[in-house]
């Protein structure tokens, strides 16, 4: 049972190394690789050069575009290579991660699939339907009856191309993404920074920041996909937005004392959520309270590519504006 929230003091801002976030990349590598080179934190050969850096990663790193997969085994890398020069990688969980998981696969890019294919697929593909045929014709008639069995197979092999089946295999709570995405935080603090990928709900402000990522954790591992579940709650930190944009459909509620309670209740002076995109670059709310890092970085929206820098209590705004020149416009956040 989760209980009461208790507030731990924040770490002094100019004792804090510096902290680098990014928000959500939607399975592009091309921005990813241009803005974390510019942060410096890779080099060349796409290595650890952050030094003691903090580097956030607020989630949604799949769906939407092809290159999920290479992302996150960078981030992977880079979470072992940080430790050896004192800094941190800390990739967190967006509510794209915690899909991918629990298996609603509306957002996938087919370049996913492909980007686990191999040329054991096929073999792959022909094994699975052999072994699960009777329930795969069981459940292709009841909805189409009359359905032969060549015509099932056809299409279901349409239904699944080339690394699907390898895609759940390694998203499922025993594979090498879905156990890391089950590991990673969907809440976290760093002095006194509170970092989610949608945001923080008054309601959610009862629990500690442990009780909401140990419930993410095992609901992940479960595969909890009710509506109750953290995973999927519109309150929860993967869906809400109310930070951002409020609750127009609940009496009395207004976002700024909303914030203000939920940082008093952590100890926190700022909130920084990804989720809601603002395509135009960083956006400041509520006071300088609430920062927003989703700016459309992935090509199938559009935005501009952007990181947020924080240092010595200062914030600073890094936007990307044209990813093959690597021309970085920083502007100084009050």
């Amino acid at each position: 049972m989760l209980s009461a929230s208790v507030s731990e003091p924040a770490e002094e801002v100019d004792r804090l190394p510096k902290i680098v976030a990014l928000g959500d990349m939607h399975g592009d590598y091309v921005p990813y690789e241009a803005l974390m080179r510019d942060a410096g934190l890779i080099d060349g050969d796409g290595n650890w050069s952050g030094d003691d850096t903090i580097f956030v990663q607020t989630g949604d790193i799949p769906d939407r575009g092809p290159d999920t997969r290479k992302i996150i085994e960078s981030l992977q890398k880079l979470e072992k290579q940080a430790p050896l020069s004192g800094g941190k990688v800390i990739p967190m969980v967006g509510n794209h991660e915690a899909m991918n998981v629990y298996r609603d696969l509306r957002y996938v890019h087919p370049g996913e699939f492909t980007a686990f294919a191999s040329e054991d697929s096929e073999k792959l593909r022909a094994d699975y339907f052999a072994a699960k045929r009777e329930a795969i014709e069981a459940a292709f008639r009841d909805q189409q009856p009359d359905m032969t069995s060549d015509e099932i197979k056809e299409k279901w092999l349409e239904n699944m191309p080339p690394g699907k089946l390898e895609h759940a295999i390694h998203w499922s709570p025993s594979g090498y993404i879905g156990k890391w995405v089950a590991r990673n935080r969907v809440v976290y603090k760093i002095g006194g920074y509170l970092f989610a990928h949608g945001g923080y709900s008054r309601e959610y402000s009862r629990f500690t920041l442990d009780e909401m990522n140990t419930a993410a954790s095992e609901a992940l591992r479960t595969q909890d996909r009710s509506r109750e579940s953290i995973l999927r709650d519109t309150l929860g930190p993967l869906w809400y937005r109310g930070n951002v944009r409020g609750r127009p459909d609940t009496k009395d509620f207004n976002a700024s004392h909303e914030i203000a309670q939920v940082l008093k209740t952590y100890d926190a002076t700022h909130i920084i959520v990804g989720h809601t995109r603002n395509e135009k670059g960083i956006r400041v709310s509520r006071g300088g309270r609430l920062i927003q890092i989703d700016t459309g970085a992935s090509a199938v929206y559009g935005g501009v590519p952007s990181y947020l820098r924080i240092e010595n209590g200062e914030f600073f705004a890094h936007t990307l504006s044209d990813v093959t020149r690597l021309n970085i416009a920083e502007v100084k956040i009050r």
